[in-house]
């Protein structure tokens, strides 16, 4: 395979192919949807909501909801125009985060 490279007792190969290892799960998408509409945060998803966190390009939280319990939420959100970070997590432990730009 490489010429001109010595055999070496510690060297190994690594092979890229289409081929999986380990067990075949069925992972199944989860769609949740966000959006503002008049100044709300709206989120909707399929499964139970346990918290939503929406932080700003700094890495500093302005939004965070716990114990939602529900499959869709909305809360004012009241931050100045720009991208921020939303992360929804599930009641299944499945996460998703989302960025989310905020017009004037």
């Amino acid at each position: 395979m490489f010429k001109n490279v010595p055999a070496s007792p510690n060297r190994f190969v690594l092979k890229v192919g289409k081929q999986l290892t380990g067990t075949k799960e069925t992972v199944q998408e989860i769609e949740i949807r966000i959006w503002m509409k008049q100044g709300k945060l709206m989120v909707e998803t399929g499964e139970m909501i346990q918290s939503i966190t929406v932080t700003n390009m700094q890495g500093v939280s302005v939004f965070s909801g716990s114990s939602v319990s529900n499959k869709t939420f909305s809360a004012e959100l009241n931050v100045p125009p720009g991208v921020y970070v939303v992360k929804v997590m599930l009641e299944s432990g499945e996460s998703r985060v989302e960025k989310l730009r905020i017009k004037s």
